[in-house]
């Protein structure tokens, strides 16, 4: 018997499992990557296409509030949007807390400010936090 040749066998099968094993290991890193970045796609489409406009504020003085008129415009998911307000870069919480749905309008009524330099609105849908598509001035 040619035992030359029954060794070339054998090292040629444990060369390919090392492969296959090889394969399976780099594969277990690659398919969480792969699942956990395509959650993240699948929730950040809604707020594609999402866009507030702020139409008018109003500062009163007296009572140290602000007035924000808020519009949706058309185009995006059809899920009602909160409506994330900042003045000069803070976020401030609204006494409304109406959700927009398209081509929807609100006053949001701030309590305790007395100036402001710009105010910015944003949307939230879901747990989806979208980027800020309005300002003012």
């Amino acid at each position: 018997m040619n035992k030359k040749g029954v060794s070339q066998i054998v090292t040629t099968i444990l060369i390919i499992l090392l492969v296959l094993a090889a394969i399976v290991i780099v594969w277990q890193a690659v398919k969480s990557t792969v699942e956990s970045g395509a959650g993240e796609i699948t929730g950040k489409t809604e707020c594609i296409g999402v866009e507030l406009d702020i139409t008018n504020v109003v500062a009163d003085t007296t009572t140290n509030t602000l007035t924000v008129s808020v519009t949706r415009l058309s185009g995006g998911a059809d899920t009602a949007a909160d409506v994330i307000l900042l003045v000069d870069g803070t976020s401030k919480s609204s006494s409304t807390t109406t959700k927009l749905g398209q081509l929807e309008s609100e006053n949001y009524l701030i309590s305790s400010i007395s100036a402001y330099t710009k105010v910015e609105a944003g949307s939230k849908i879901g747990t989806n936090v979208c980027p800020g598509t309005a300002s003012y001035p």
